[in-house]
């Protein structure tokens, strides 16, 4: 990176980057903010996409959030990442999610499905029809290749830790839903810090994520390690009271 192009800080207000007006399927409307998509305003025949207006550059952390409100239907609500040959639509009468059909796309769907290789498996449990909105926060990190989310500030640690980190990737938007509205809320890059270079190590040389509960460290740092969100003074139990009770969405 240039001395002289300057860092995109985590600030309120200030985005890396927004949807593209050019790059989408059919169906897709891009709002005045550039931040407020719109798919499917009549009515929905297949499953359509959209890239953001710049590639997530390398050897760096990229976070961003996008709103998505109720009602929520439809096989496809995506939000991940992919390239410029991922597919920006599919066939009539085909709602498939259209992030993670390739080898090259990650993302994971409203639902709690991540997507990968046409592979999905549940990644957060979550019921839709409890909620009125959905927040889902994507953090990846280009450095090391792990991608983690958190549906509603809630994480279950890294969904994919072998994101291709050669590859040119676009933040990505899927919807198969009619009049089905997503929003970037905020989205931001920064320069890996000292934090996050270790975390990468470690999590190089402790491959199964089951072992981190035999590391003797403070729990906010395992939570760290797994990319999870920590749990509050308030709300912490010991490990013998977690260990010997039935996991809820709370302590997920």
């Amino acid at each position: 990176m240039s001395s002289q192009e300057p860092l995109n800080q985590c600030e309120d207000g200030v985005f890396d980057w927004c949807w593209s007006e050019t790059h989408h399927g059919r169906e897709v409307h891009v709002h005045s903010d550039k931040h407020t998509i719109t798919f499917h305003q009549n009515r929905s025949n297949f499953s359509t996409a959209i890239r953001g207006t710049k590639i997530l550059r390398k050897n760096m952390e990229h976070y961003f959030e996008i709103e998505m409100k109720s009602p929520f239907f439809g096989q496809a609500r995506q939000v991940g990442l992919g390239t410029e040959h991922t597919p920006l639509e599919s066939n009539n009468y085909d709602f498939t999610q259209l992030i993670g059909k390739d080898m090259a796309s990650w993302g994971v769907n409203y639902d709690g499905s991540k997507y990968h290789h046409s592979v999905h498996t549940k990644y957060i449990s979550i019921d839709p029809d409890k909620h009125e909105e959905i927040r889902i926060s994507v953090l990846y990190d280009s450095y090391y290749g792990t991608l983690a989310f958190k549906f509603n500030g809630r994480s279950n640690g890294v969904a994919f830790d072998r994101v291709l980190t050669n590859l040119d990737l676009y933040p990505m938007l899927c919807s198969s839903g009619t009049n089905s509205v997503m929003r970037l809320t905020h989205c931001c890059s920064s320069v890996m810090s000292l934090k996050g270079l270790c975390r990468g190590i470690i999590r190089q040389n402790i491959h199964d994520d089951k072992h981190y509960d035999k590391l003797s460290v403070p729990s906010h740092i395992k939570a760290f390690l797994l990319y999870k969100t920590p749990k509050s003074k308030s709300s912490r139990r010991t490990d013998d009271e977690r260990n010997n009770s039935p996991p809820t969405e709370s302590t997920i």
